[in-house]
């Protein structure tokens, strides 16, 4: 049997309460299973815990919010486009493009800080050939 039938309607409304972020998980649970509001406090959130952790529940959770997440957030190959294009457009300053170069930089690996626990901090930066000429380019 596979795990998206044994899926109800009432865990799916749960999950998704859950994931919105906007309630306490013991209101969502009784929101999506009204008829247990009868049983004791102690009950509810023991069975609560419970249901929390089997694996349907919890794989339904974590599919939700990597859901949400790709919906909320920028890819990382679209930010480095669009950082490239702010870097060739002629009408942005300099110290803009610099910026953004070092940001793409960051991101990429291209500088590197080393800290030595001896009191000092020691910092090195590991430019390509490429990127000092572009930024030659841009100081010109």
């Amino acid at each position: 049997m596979s795990l998206a039938k044994k899926i109800t309607p009432a865990d799916e409304y749960f999950v998704s309460l859950v994931t919105e972020g906007h309630m306490k998980n013991m209101d969502a649970y009784f929101l999506a299973f009204p008829h247990y509001k009868e049983r004791s406090e102690g009950t509810n959130t023991s069975e609560l815990s419970l249901y929390l952790r089997t694996p349907k529940i919890s794989s339904l959770i974590e599919a939700y919010r990597a859901e949400i997440r790709e919906n909320t957030t920028m890819s990382i190959e679209y930010m480095l486009c669009k950082l490239k294009e702010f870097v060739e457009d002629p009408n942005v300053r300099a110290n803009d493009k610099i910026k953004s170069m070092e940001l793409a930089g960051k991101f990429q690996g291209a500088f590197t800080q080393k800290i030595q626990h001896s009191g000092g901090v020691e910092v090195s930066h590991n430019i390509t050939p490429e990127m000092a000429a572009a930024v030659d380019d841009l100081l010109r």
